[in-house]
């Protein structure tokens, strides 16, 4: 067939079958060696595999041991930082405890301060005008004083717990941004972090 009348198509083809019939010729004309071997110790191929076992098992024991250290080592990262944020939330938990506890006491004792006060007017109020007057603008001085020590007692300890809001605040906002796959993983390490310590 003329190359001019040809498709592409057409082309591609005879060139294809020119190409397959010059690597016919080719490897027809090129003879082999063939290798016999008496006894299968004398092929080379035997000795490379037994070489290649001999390397893999003299290299698996110094391997497997750093690469057991290794992991050994990122274990032991880990569970020093999953103590150390345990650590951090309890002594936080204790924090919050106390400065709850003071919070009531100040109410507790501004409350026993008014109860006092009260018993005391009711006592000076039979004694005589002049002499409840008196009492009553030193216990008056003395009330205040000590709602101003618990004013200022109370400012510090809201300072102290706003802190510890925004605290909490924050790990429940990082809660809230870790997904529930995360969040189920950082549980299950924890609970065998725990199970292992005890």
């Amino acid at each position: 067939m003329p190359l001019n009348h040809a498709s592409g198509k057409e082309i591609i083809d005879m060139t294809q079958n020119a190409v397959l019939n010059a690597t016919e010729n080719l490897i027809s004309d090129v003879s082999l060696p063939t290798h016999e071997y008496a006894v299968f110790y004398e092929n080379p191929v035997f000795w490379v595999a037994v070489s290649f076992v001999l390397v893999v098992l003299l290299l698996a024991r110094p391997v497997g041991k750093t690469a057991k250290q290794m992991l050994q080592n990122r274990v032991d990262g880990i569970i020093k930082s999953i103590n150390s944020a345990a650590d951090l939330k309890d002594g936080a938990q204790k924090l919050l405890v106390d400065y709850e506890r003071k919070f009531v006491n100040v109410d507790a004792e501004a409350a026993q301060i008014l109860q006092k006060s009260e018993k005391e007017i009711e006592l000076l109020k039979k004694e005589s005008l002049e002499r409840l007057k008196t009492e009553m603008n030193i216990k008056e001085k003395e009330a205040e004083e000590r709602l101003k020590a618990a004013q200022d007692e109370v400012m510090s300890d809201i300072v102290n717990m706003t802190s510890d809001v925004t605290i909490k605040a924050l790990k429940s906002v990082l809660a809230e941004k870790l997904n529930d796959k995360m969040q189920n993983k950082l549980i299950e390490k924890s609970i065998n972090s725990i199970s292992k310590a005890i």
